[in-house]
């Protein structure tokens, strides 16, 4: 895959030990270690084992998002900053979406949607959509100071999108900062 941008070209080479750019630089995205059963050979991770408890998931975990992090982020009515993934999201852009891929999985996928402290407006609403193989499961709209749970059945899926949008309050194009926090899979009870 090769990305052009204004000033230099990126080659990403699956396997390799990070994108090059014709200046000579290399550049790595940030891996956290979490367990998805391995990259696939031919690209991104697909998350796959039994399932024996809780399993925390992370960005290593994604198999395709838009601009979105991992790290430290700051949320409404929580006193200390909080581990989550994070990314920011235009009252006038579409959806900012993630996918997460999976082979033979059971359990929920669940996880916490939040704004983060430092969106532009705290009259702005983020709507968080979760769909299971393209069909819409759960869907919420999360306020400034609110937090939300939402959740998918894994059984028999094999890909789950979580899509944001911010649905500005006065109609402007302002910023928010869209958070999931706990991204889990949680055996079936």
């Amino acid at each position: 895959m090769t990305i052009t941008a204004a000033a230099a070209t990126v080659t990403v080479t699956p396997g390799a030990a990070g994108p090059t750019s014709d200046s000579g630089a290399t550049m790595s995205g940030q891996d956290s270690g979490g367990d998805s059963g391995g990259q696939t050979p031919d690209g991104p991770p697909v998350i796959t084992g039994a399932l024996t408890g809780p399993r925390h998931l992370t960005m290593s975990d994604v198999f395709e998002h838009e601009n979105w992090s991992e790290g430290s982020v700051a949320v409404p009515r929580v006193a200390d900053a909080q581990q989550g993934i994070f990314t920011t999201v235009s009252g006038c852009g579409g959806a900012v979406q993630m996918e997460l891929r999976f082979a033979d999985q059971s359990g929920f996928l669940v996880f916490t949607a939040a704004q983060g402290l430092n969106s532009e407006s705290s009259q702005d609403v983020m709507e968080f959509q979760v769909s299971s193989d393209g069909k819409l499961v759960d869907t919420k709209l999360v306020k400034f100071n609110a937090q939300q749970k939402l959740q998918a059945d894994l059984s028999g899926v094999t890909a789950v999108t979580i899509a944001v949008k911010a649905q500005s309050s006065d109609n402007s194009c302002g910023r928010a900062n869209a958070v999931i926090l706990g991204l889990s899979i949680m055996p079936k009870s």
